[in-house]
């Protein structure tokens, strides 16, 4: 199994986009906007859980992927977490000015170590995870383990 990590200034520069970043969850008509370090008060209200985490697909370090392999890679997330029957509501994060748009799933109820090794397999550097009423969480990954990754 390969691991590498991600040099200290991309992840520094990583942290703090994803810090900034704008996340938002779809609960039927109605939109969600999280925040790093922040709680989610009204999410919680309208999809009670113990703990939430948003994990997606794209944009896998070391390196950009195509949008095919994007789209691919996010299909797989969809359909792994159906199989695993886990609750889900469609995710979004961008950029604090709207735009590096990325899908994702928000799913409640998983462990930490569960939603690390399921960003692990795709290969993401980070996730988002929290515990009911405390502030949204921004977990780091690195090192990541090449083998892991479903590409």
């Amino acid at each position: 199994m390969h691991r590498y990590s991600v040099p200290p200034t991309e992840r520094q520069r990583l942290q703090a986009a994803w810090q900034a970043a704008c996340y938002r969850v779809q609960l039927g008509r109605h939109a969600c906007t999280l925040q790093v370090d922040r709680p989610a008060p009204d999410l919680e209200r309208r999809w009670p859980g113990s703990t939430y985490a948003l994990v997606t697909a794209f944009n896998p370090p070391p390196g950009q992927a195509s949008a095919h392999e994007n789209a691919l890679a996010a299909r797989r997330l969809e359909q792994l977490l159906d199989c695993h029957g886990w609750p889900i509501r469609p995710a979004e994060a961008s950029d604090d000015q709207g735009r590096w748009r990325e899908p994702g799933w928000l799913i409640r109820d998983l462990s930490l170590s569960q939603a690390s090794a399921l960003a692990r397999r795709f290969r993401q550097g980070g996730l988002l995870f929290w515990r009911r009423r405390l502030p949204v969480g921004l977990q780091l990954l690195w090192p990541l383990f090449d083998a892991e990754s479903p590409h």
